[in-house]
């Protein structure tokens, strides 16, 4: 681990040393790496391909979204995460983050959902033009979602996955410390974990095909996990007390 940078640094210099740090512990980890790809990109092509798999890989993509935290933490520590303790660790999280998700699913989506529903139903064009209009209105109404969930949940899902285990605790604690550390943590809040992977989810297979969708879940997935790597150091270096299983401890 690389001794923390001073609070002196520029917000822009502080980012880029977490993020350097998260791509070093990536590249030292590789194994990691795999397996997130494996899952993320099973994910993509099974949407696609076979809807009902897709179910198999997202739950343990919903798990995963503690695993890599704690992977993160582990390795701020000097220790490493194996891969006994991260399925462990994917089972032990699903809980939590499909509540999480649930809850973010209703106060975000829904109401997203019955916007272009209802726009779609007002739009005045021949039938052909009217589903087109709906299909494209809901799928940026998504990517607009997934886009303010990034932002907003930059300190939420480290701090369910290493500080708490009540999802409205932890919406709480990460909203106060993007709250409490902004402009500083711009940088950190917006970089798009989840968004690029969410185009090859929500774009329709004419428009990327099969290899277009699995390229950018490939992108997509490495970008992201470096980008979620950098956020630990971040909340660690302002969270006293967390220990060796984050919040599973």
């Amino acid at each position: 681990m690389s001794a923390p940078p001073t609070t002196t640094h520029r917000p822009r210099e502080l980012y880029l040393h977490d993020l350097r740090w998260s791509a070093r512990t990536i590249g030292r980890n590789w194994w990691f790496l795999v397996a997130v790809l494996a899952i993320d990109v099973g994910l993509v092509t099974a949407a696609r391909l076979l809807p009902v798999l897709a179910i198999l890989f997202w739950l343990c993509l919903v798990g995963l979204v503690g695993t890599e935290r704690l992977f993160f933490l582990r390795a701020y520590l000097g220790n490493r995460l194996g891969p006994g303790d991260a399925l462990a660790a994917t089972a032990r999280f699903l809980g939590r983050f499909l509540l999480l998700g649930l809850w973010v699913t209703l106060f975000f989506v829904l109401p997203a959902f019955v916007v272009g529903v209802v726009a779609g139903i007002t739009a005045h064009a021949d039938a052909s033009h009217h589903v087109r209009f709906s299909r494209w209105w809901v799928r940026g109404l998504l990517l607009g979602f997934v886009v303010v969930s990034d932002v907003l949940l930059t300190f939420v899902v480290p701090a369910l996955a290493l500080s708490t285990a009540k999802p409205m605790e932890a919406v709480r604690l990460g909203l106060r410390m993007l709250r409490a550390s902004w402009p500083t943590a711009r940088w950190y809040a917006l970089t798009p974990g989840l968004t690029i992977t969410a185009i090859a989810l929500l774009l329709p297979a004419s428009v990327l095909g099969y290899w277009g969708a699995a390229a950018i879940g490939l992108v997509g997935t490495a970008l992201g996990l470096s980008f979620k790597g950098a956020v630990v150091p971040f909340y660690l270096q302002r969270t006293p007390g967390v220990t060796y299983w984050g919040s599973l401890g």
